[in-house]
Formats: C-alpha cells, structure tokens, sequence
C-alpha cells in the first residue's frame, strides 16, 4: 500500500542550481518498479528510468520524463547497500542509446527504511545530473521520494524533487 504523502495531483516544483525540475513516473512504470522491489525482497533492488529530458520555461525548467524501469541486479545481495551489477548497467546505457532515450533517473530500495538517503547513500553516492528516486518500506507501507544529490563544502547533500504520477492520456 502506497502512502497518500507520496501522491502529488498537481506539479509542484524544486529549485536546484537557480533551475526549477520535476520527475513525471507514469503509473504502469511506477507499479513495475514496485512489483520488482518487492520481488528482490530481502535485498535492496536497483535499476534506472529510462526516457527524455524536456527542458523549458517556467513553471518548469526541466521536467525528466519516464518511459521505462530497467531493472539491475544487486551483485552485494545486501538488504542495506546495492551496487549495480556493471555488466546490466552497460546493457541499459545501450539499451537507451538504441531507443533515442537516456538514463533519466537512477532509483534503490529501501527493504526495511523510509525513502530518504541514508548515510550510507549520502557517503557513496555521487554528484548526480539526474535525479534518485528511492522506495522505501516501513511497517509495509511504500512510499516513494525523489531527490538530487548536491555536492557542497561538507561532502554531499540532497534536496527533494517533486515526483509526479502520471496515467496515459486517451
């Protein structure tokens, strides 16, 4: 069961860098993701969104847009830390290239924690040109955030982005 913080009816917006973003999540891809974290149960699942970056003007100057889940094995089977198996992770960055897509979004699970980097998250990860998008679990409640990692004078941070749920049109 999804948690009702973890909805958005309408496009909120972030500020990153002076630059106002968005993540649009289709619903069939969202329950995709989310049949494959729990199918990964106990460990920590991975992959990337697959789709288009839309840049504009405001309300939104970039909206990252999804068109697929591509799933990547936790070569740690660790219930605390996922590390992409390389070979899948190369497959996805072809598989993009083939389709006139790109690697939109980066995304892991948190099997037994909420959707917030955790320390761990902030000390190994990198400083993104995407967004992060983490699902997590407490209690068997998912909720799902999306975030960018910043780097600053302290190592890296991370801000929230607005995820935005979308169904088909027509």
């Amino acid at each position: 069961m999804e948690s009702k913080s973890d909805r958005s009816d309408e496009c909120g917006s972030s500020m990153i860098d002076g630059h106002i973003l968005q993540l649009i999540l289709p619903n069939a891809i969202r329950l995709s993701l989310l049949d494959y974290m729990r199918e990964v149960l106990p460990y920590e699942g991975g992959g990337v969104l697959l789709g288009k970056v839309h840049r504009g003007g405001p309300p939104v100057d970039t909206t990252f847009c999804a068109h697929r889940f591509f799933a990547l094995s936790n070569i740690l089977y660790s219930s605390t830390r996922f590390l992409a198996d390389p070979k899948q992770t190369v497959a996805a960055v072809l598989c993009s290239r083939q389709e006139g897509e790109t690697i939109i979004a980066t995304v892991h699970s948190h099997p037994n924690a909420d959707a917030f980097p955790s320390p761990r998250d902030l000390q190994e990860a990198f400083d993104y040109a995407i967004p992060h998008l983490i699902v997590g679990t407490v209690n068997s409640k998912i909720t799902t955030n999306a975030f960018f990692y910043i780097k600053n004078p302290l190592g890296l941070s991370f801000r929230a982005i607005p995820l935005v749920f979308s169904n088909p049109i027509g």
